[in-house]
């Protein structure tokens, strides 16, 4: 029975690495709204379905916080909502599972993929260029989110093995997606991007001096050779992005603004919403809502925002509910070994949810679910939790 189990466990991390590995190539599509991405998030359900069923606190508000999005999506004056809704719970089920399975094999399997994501993406990148790099999505914000799920991979890959070969192509992997994320000229990916790398390097540096001299090099190496004659542009482009031009930073925030609140503006003015929102899409699909005096077809570019306008108050509470509480249990697992890298990483992740919209967005989710796994085998994230409180008890 425990060998069964061990490969259900097995079945399901390669199941949930490849639903991460095919969302880069966001393009690759089974039907006109089917993704593969979706199919092997539906295995991922199917295989990891024991670990989907586990009780736990945060079990219980992820299928009150679905029961809220279906509910919502049901009565939507937009048609899609529904099937946007089926979405969403495919998406965060296939994921919940990643907060009990053995993460030295989670790092192992998407490890071995990663390579393959950052080279043909740097290829796309260097034989199709664009002012914006979007990868194979259509904003680049987006594409900076799933590359900053497998930059936190690399770098945990990168405290967790001691094979200095290893170390290094994990190095060069990390300053690839560095690269990546200056092409994206995303304001708020950049940002996440250095604090994560300045998270994991203080945290190498506290470790290991001698890690932090290997990591120190190739980084002085990487940026001395290469700033002038690759990223020169990037840091001028980025520098007029911010300050010049239309879509500067102050102006990017004006306008997000204005769709958080044109959005929250539309519910309170028919308090009949309040409860459960417009339903996923019908922000950016606008012509189907009654008195709603916008041509602008955007939707909603705050994940919080978001989730009051088209899922309502009751599912906009549970959802920061859930939020607070991977908060807490990362808090509370901060001294555990690589800890406080995880709760950076959250915080992360969090920053970025005000700047564009992750309710349907399966990389955001997967890192959420996988960030509270603290095991170092096959030990649960509760069990660990408990450690951590008792040893604060006794003292």
């Amino acid at each position: 029975m425990p060998m069964k189990h061990n490969k259900a466990k097995l079945a399901y991390i390669i199941c949930t690495a490849l639903s991460l590995f095919f969302h880069v190539y966001n393009d690759i599509s089974l039907t006109e709204s089917i993704k593969l991405f979706h199919l092997f998030a539906v295995l991922s359900i199917v295989t990891g379905s024991s670990l989907i069923l586990r009780r736990g606190k945060l079990q219980k508000y992820v299928f009150i916080l679905l029961g809220g999005v279906l509910v919502s999506c049901s009565i939507s004056y937009y048609s899609n909502s529904l099937s946007l809704g089926i979405g969403v719970a495919i998406i965060m089920l296939s994921v919940m599972g990643l907060q009990y399975v053995d993460v030295k094999r989670v790092l192992i399997v998407n490890n071995l993929l990663a390579p393959i994501v950052i080279v043909s993406l740097l290829y796309l990148n260097f034989t199709e260029p664009t002012y914006r790099f979007c990868g194979y999505y259509n904003d680049p914000n987006y594409l900076c989110t799933t590359l900053l799920v497998y930059l936190f991979l690399i770098i945990s890959a990168f405290q967790r093995f001691d094979s200095k070969i290893l170390k290094v192509g994990l190095a060069a992997e990390m300053l690839a997606i560095f690269v990546l994320v200056s092409f994206t000229l995303s304001r708020t990916g950049m940002f996440c991007t250095v604090i994560m790398l300045f998270t994991a390097f203080s945290s190498i540096f506290i470790k290991s001096w001698k890690e932090a001299t290997i990591i120190g090099v190739l980084i002085g190496a990487f940026v001395m050779y290469n700033i002038p004659h690759l990223l020169n542009d990037q840091i001028d482009l980025l520098e007029e992005r911010i300050f010049e031009r239309g879509d500067n930073a102050e102006n990017a925030a004006k306008y997000r603004r204005e769709l958080s609140m044109r959005g929250i503006n539309y519910v309170i003015i028919h308090p009949q919403m309040i409860p459960f929102g417009i339903g996923l899409g019908a922000l950016a699909h606008n012509d189907v809502l009654p008195d709603f005096n916008s041509q602008d077809r955007h939707g909603d570019h705050n994940t919080f925002t978001a989730y009051f306008t088209e899922l309502g108050l009751f599912t906009f509470t549970f959802f920061l509910i859930l939020v607070v509480t991977i908060l807490k249990l990362l808090y509370k697992g901060r001294k555990m070994p690589f800890g406080y890298l995880r709760l950076i990483t959250c915080i992360v992740f969090i920053v970025f949810s005000f700047s564009i919209n992750q309710t349907q967005y399966l990389p955001f989710w997967w890192m959420m679910f996988f960030l509270i796994n603290f095991s170092g085998n096959e030990n649960t994230t509760h069990s660990l939790l408990r450690q951590v409180r008792q040893g604060n008890g006794d003292r």
